[in-house]
């Protein structure tokens, strides 16, 4: 027997029937999902001044009210029973009606981020919200929120399906939190250890120091991530570590040295390395330490390392170690200043110096104001 309905009548039923199996995935699915119409925030928002891409995300912040004003538009249209068990509440109309009460100061800045997306006519966006079950306990939730309407710039149909992270979240804070402890433990037997060589090396005292000031400048400059730059600061801090080694009568020598005595000194790099290499440093001190007396153009020691073969950090404390030692008052000389000092740079850069480097620290000095004070 033909179907002898209309081709509306038809349409209808088939919409009647993909309307019930999504009403009976969205309802058994076992990941909480809610439905939310935002249309009233999008009319809310466009009838704000347009600020442009750039200009929205400052202004929520600096405009709490209307993240308020958004909230309380936000139309809770549908939770699953997943999601009650999620936010523990016993009745869909107790979490539409309660939904201000999972909203704390962290989840602000969740929401900022789904008003962000309707300004910018985002239509998926996946983000961290912490926030509270209805029953108070803290919640971390990993949410991923979709527009699901046909029509682009319209947001009375947003599908939110999220989970429990809260656990996973909790236990990278704590790892977050040892790693910190372990490197401040670390930062402070470094200066330990920088006080040790200042003591053997009154002459040089605060050279060290003054080499890590600078190291950090040139390592922002050069755009190093700042976990390297720590590295480096700490690397620097000890560099000179090898020069216990050497006989304080050598170090404050105040005549020129026999070429004897300074084979001797050279061996300071490599003592270093020696002392620090059994040692489980976040960075890599040691070697840090055993090339910074390598040079760009392979002239230097302990290996000769050329170009890329040395580490960037050894590159940047090579360029940081000549300046503050030139500028510097030595027991066998006066200070020569900072502007022999920088010209020796550009003089060498290319040749020992790394150009990029070298570039760098001539920046920072000779069009930034940077002192070694």
């Amino acid at each position: 027997m033909g179907d002898d309905r209309s081709e509306p009548e038809r349409t209808e039923e088939e919409l009647r029937k993909s309307e019930a199996r999504y009403r009976t995935l969205f309802e058994e699915s076992p990941a909480a999902l809610w439905e939310e119409d935002f249309s009233a925030v999008q009319s809310y928002l466009l009838s704000l001044p347009d600020l442009g891409p750039s200009g929205w995300k400052a202004f929520l912040q600096d405009h709490p009210e209307i993240v308020d004003e958004a909230i309380r538009r936000v139309r809770i249209v549908d939770v699953n029973q997943a999601t009650l068990q999620f936010l523990q509440v016993a009745r869909k109309e107790d979490l539409i009606d309660g939904f201000a009460q999972t909203i704390t100061e962290e989840t602000r800045v969740a929401i900022q981020q789904q008003l962000l997306a309707i300004l910018e006519g985002k239509r998926r966006i996946e983000f961290d919200a912490p926030g509270l079950t209805i029953a108070g306990r803290p919640l971390v939730s990993a949410l991923q929120w979709v527009a699901t309407g046909s029509d682009p710039a319209d947001y009375s149909q947003v599908l939110v399906a999220t989970s429990d992270v809260t656990a996973a979240r909790q236990a990278a804070e704590l790892q977050l939190q040892s790693y910190r402890a372990v490197q401040k433990a670390v930062a402070g037997t470094i200066y330990a250890i920088a006080r040790i060589v200042e003591s053997h090396d009154p002459y040089t005292a605060g050279h060290q120091r003054g080499v890590a000031r600078l190291v950090v400048a040139i390592g922002r400059e050069i755009g190093l991530e700042q976990e390297r730059v720590n590295g480096l600061m700490m690397a620097a801090l000890i560099h000179d570590l090898g020069k216990l080694n050497v006989p304080a009568e050598i170090l404050a020598k105040p005549t020129k040295l026999t070429p004897l005595e300074f084979n001797l000194i050279q061996t300071h790099s490599q003592s270093g390395y020696e002392i620090l290499e059994g040692i489980e440093f976040p960075w890599p001190v040691a070697q840090i330490v055993l090339e910074h007396h390598e040079r760009f153009d392979g002239s230097g020691y302990p290996q000769g390392l050329k170009g890329e073969a040395i580490l960037l950090e050894a590159r940047i404390l090579a360029v940081a170690d000549v300046v503050e030692a030139m500028a510097s008052h030595r027991p066998y000389r006066s200070a020569l200043g900072i502007e022999a000092a920088l010209e020796e740079i550009r003089a060498k850069r290319g040749a020992a110096f790394d150009p990029r480097v070298a570039d760098a620290c001539l920046t920072l000095f000779r069009e930034k104001g940077l002192t070694l004070s």
